[in-house]
């Protein structure tokens, strides 16, 4: 655009040597190409925040028209991978499933670091138990590090604080990807996750938290130590050759403790392992991790494992109630250990370990040393990958308790606190407690993706059998369903046409007459921690993120249906 010729006009007066005025000297100055450079650059501006805008559109558009398909071929490969498969087919499943996921991931880390750099993701703090948060972030990467035949370590202070106020999704998000990264680049050896605090002297409620995630793999060369923070990038070319990803699961990290006023930092040998951490400040409640209590008459521990830093940790949780150990790296030196101590209350085994497998060690135990159950009970640590293959010896040699390593403090005292009680090897929701209930639930699924709800349908069925499920398409056809049927249960997707998740929701208690309530459990693509308090604030009771899995529908099913059982 062509813009007249503009000049500004700068003048002052002349006077004489007595002061009075005799004329005035003016500089004319010819502005005309700084206008039309500050009009080019507010156009250019505007452009670019448009160009912007339909970035972040056109990003949000494509990866709801992505997850859609995605949803489906996770939810149904999970589905089918808990039929009756055989070898190939199951490794195949595995393996759409697996591509799936890591696409998902791929498509997450884009988006966050799109909002990331347009300034756009905002941190919201929530009360949060940061020990369960820590042993769900540990669960979600435990069963790829044991398949690669990892130890896989949780070290949290029995000291630290509880709950503190942060945001949840966050830094679950920031461990995962330094969890998920030490798995990816170790092949051998260990992946380890520990948390330290220190007390501010200024102020009580603030705690200075340390997360260390440490591994023995590849290691990061000195000169490529700062670069690996960079976008898009990773070492080399060679490792996104080698091991994938997009190269950005740092950077956000990085971005995200930034928000956090932290910061991520590194240290690393070639060839030995990493070494990631960092501090953050957080608000907590003072109320300590473990709160030492009674228990049944365990005074001496036996603790066999050929993981050094594991037997620590276990010596370390057995410490906090005053109790004795006594350690051991092998099924060979415990064996000794036993002649020379007679006095063990408890033994605290690992499964796989060298000359002597804990199966063979309690085999050994109970038949040449004569220790039944009732003598010395056994505590038998696994991976996730040895749990079928023990199930049946553990029967046979009356194992009080076997468990999916890492074990956490409270979970290890309750379970020396129930160490009489006959064997329950895993802690989870019996299928049998939703087939056999006598009553017949009438649930609702409001999504508008055939495939979607087609999905929920299965999983629902296949949790609950003898359930009713009433199906609609958008928001309006889900208020007409509420009028005419009484549901005990509504799933609700969010983005729908004609009427949203969000404003059916509001609808239907309107509507809801006094006293009472049904739950309602949103279903949306990615659930940052603004949306799940806005779904609650709108009149939801929870949230699940899809793709929907089978554990996740039966967790919520126990929760809002059958929670009165015992």
């Amino acid at each position: 655009m062509h813009i007249a010729r503009l000049s500004t006009l700068r003048h002052k007066p002349s006077k004489n040597h007595k002061g009075t005025i005799t004329g005035f000297l003016g500089v004319a100055i010819d502005i005309s190409n700084l206008k039309e450079m500050e009009y080019s650059l507010r156009e250019a501006r505007k452009k670019a925040e448009a160009a912007n805008q339909a970035k972040s559109e056109f990003l949000a558009n494509m990866s709801h028209e992505i997850r859609t398909p995605l949803n489906g071929i996770v939810g149904f490969t999970d589905l089918l991978m808990q039929t009756s498969l055989d070898t190939s087919q199951e490794k195949y499943m595995q393996t759409i499933n697996n591509s799936a996921n890591t696409l998902m991931d791929l498509i997450n880390d884009v988006l966050d670091f799109s909002k990331i750099e347009a300034g756009k993701l905002e941190l919201s703090e929530e009360r949060t138990d940061l020990i369960q948060l820590c042993g769900q972030t540990v669960d979600m990467i435990k069963h790829q590090a044991h398949q690669k035949g990892l130890e896989v370590l949780l070290q949290i202070s029995p000291n630290i604080r509880r709950y503190v106020y942060v945001d949840a999704v966050r830094l679950r998000q920031i461990l995962i990807n330094l969890l998920g990264n030490a798995v990816k680049f170790t092949h051998e050896g260990e992946v380890s996750l520990s948390v330290l605090s220190t007390n501010l002297d200024h102020d009580e409620d603030e705690v200075v938290f340390k997360f260390e995630i440490r591994d023995t793999g590849i290691g990061i060369a000195r000169k490529n130590l700062d670069k690996i923070f960079n976008a898009f990038d990773q070492e080399d070319a060679s490792t996104t050759r080698k091991y994938g990803g997009s190269g950005l699961g740092l950077t956000i990290s990085n971005r995200l403790l930034n928000l956090m006023d932290s910061k991520l930092n590194v240290s690393s040998v070639l060839g030995q392992g990493s070494t990631f951490y960092f501090h953050v400040k957080l608000r907590t409640e003072q109320e300590i991790n473990f709160e030492t209590r009674p228990i049944k008459d365990i005074r001496k521990v036996l603790i066999v494992d050929d993981n050094d830093n594991n037997r620590e940790i276990l010596k370390q949780m057995l410490a906090v109630n005053k109790i004795e150990t006594v350690l051991s790296p092998n099924g060979i030196d415990a064996l000794n250990k036993l002649k020379e101590h007679e006095d063990f209350d408890l033994a605290i085994i690992d499964f796989n370990m060298p000359y002597l497998t804990g199966i063979g060690l309690i085999e050994q135990i109970r038949n040449n040393y004569q220790l039944d159950a009732d003598k010395l009970p056994v505590i038998l640590l696994h991976s996730s990958t040895e749990d079928e293959m023990i199930q049946k010896s553990c029967k046979e040699l009356d194992v009080a308790f076997n468990v999916t390593k890492p074990i956490q403090i409270a979970q290890l005292y309750e379970l020396i606190e129930n160490i009489e009680e006959p064997l329950n090897v895993k802690a989870v929701i019996p299928e049998e407690e939703f087939k056999n209930t006598a009553e017949e639930f009438r649930i609702m699924i409001v999504e508008d993706n055939p495939v979607n709800r087609f999905l929920a349908n299965t999983i629902i069925q296949k949790v609950v059998p003898n359930a009713v499920i009433i199906s609609a398409e958008d928001g309006e056809e889900a208020i007409e369903k509420f009028r005419e049927n009484k549901l005990d249960l509504i799933f609700m997707d969010i983005q729908m046409p004609v009427l949203s998740g969000l404003e059916a929701t509001e609808e239907i208690r309107k509507i809801e007459k006094e006293n009472s309530h049904t739950p309602i459990i949103a279903l949306t693509a990615r659930a940052l921690k603004n949306e799940r308090e806005k779904y609650l604030a709108r009149g939801m009771d929870d949230y699940l993120t899809k793709p929907v899995v089978l554990e996740d529908v039966k967790e919520v099913i126990f929760k809002f249906l059958i929670k009165e059982k015992p």
